[in-house]
């Protein structure tokens, strides 16, 4: 054999071990990269709000670094999606002049299906929405109200709308001159995407500031201002990402939402 095939042979040789270990190496860092939700990638964003620390470094969040502005913010949401079970606690306070009122909503959501029992002034109620109806009762009633949910809107909207949280959703309808502030931070021990917008309302404008969970897709936490004045304030404890029992969705006859008429 010529020396010169000898040196085409080797030559070869070489090449496909490079691109051998060039493509291990590709996807030894690929598998690295742990991301949560497609989020834009340049440099770790600072904390905004009360509450927010620093996001620390990928190493410590299992998160690329990431960047977060006014910009982006509604195309980072767009890819975020909600868990389809788990089970929570709310809490919402609204505040005026004469102080505040307070509601305690326990949540299971299970397979899209949402159930509810709702503490505030009075007797608790216990909302059901699940297989396209609405069920309503008061604790110690024996009769509930039921009827279609699908006239009242999506889903999700109208469960948020019971337990008098905003739908963060709706942050993409908005015209990007509302936004007024977005990063990524950690907010609550939580990788969070934090969004501060405003709401134009007849006669005057109000301030949300809203911190979007990365882990769940959930809202964890939510503010809203007149001017400096907070007037609501929504907070969430007691996460479980575990599918509740079908029982959170018993009704007062002994019958379940899922296989009610």
């Amino acid at each position: 054999m010529s020396s010169k095939r000898v040196r085409i042979i080797l030559l070869t040789g070489i090449a496909l071990i490079v691109l051998i270990i060039g493509i291990s190496l590709i996807l030894t860092y690929a598998s690295r990269q742990t991301i949560n939700t497609d989020l834009p990638q340049t440099a770790t964003a600072e904390p905004s709000g009360a509450g927010a620390t620093a996001s620390g470094s990928p190493a410590a969040t299992g998160l690329s670094s990431v960047s977060v502005t006014e910009d982006n913010v509604q195309a980072v949401i767009a890819t975020m999606a909600r868990r389809g079970s788990y089970t929570r606690s709310v809490k919402v306070e609204n505040f005026n002049a004469e102080g505040k009122a307070v509601s305690n909503i326990d949540v299971a959501v299970l397979d899209g299906a949402t159930a509810m029992k709702i503490n505030g002034s009075g007797s608790a109620k216990y909302i059901v929405l699940a297989g396209g109806r609405l069920y309503v009762w008061y604790d110690g009633d024996k009769e509930y109200y039921s009827g279609p949910a699908d006239a009242l809107g999506q889903a999700q909207s109208v469960a948020d709308q019971f337990q008098m949280i905003a739908t963060y959703e709706d942050i993409l309808k908005l015209d990007k001159s509302s936004i007024q502030d977005a990063s990524f931070t950690t907010y609550g021990g939580e990788n969070c995407i934090y969004v501060e917008y405003v709401t134009e309302l007849p006669g005057y404008a109000t301030i949300w500031k809203c911190y979007i969970s990365v882990q769940t897709g959930l809202l964890a936490d939510a503010e809203q201002y007149e001017g400096e004045t907070l007037v609501y304030r929504m907070t969430t404890s007691a996460y479980d990402p575990a599918e509740p029992d079908a029982s959170a969705f018993n009704l007062p006859d002994g019958k379940n939402a899922f296989s009610a008429p």
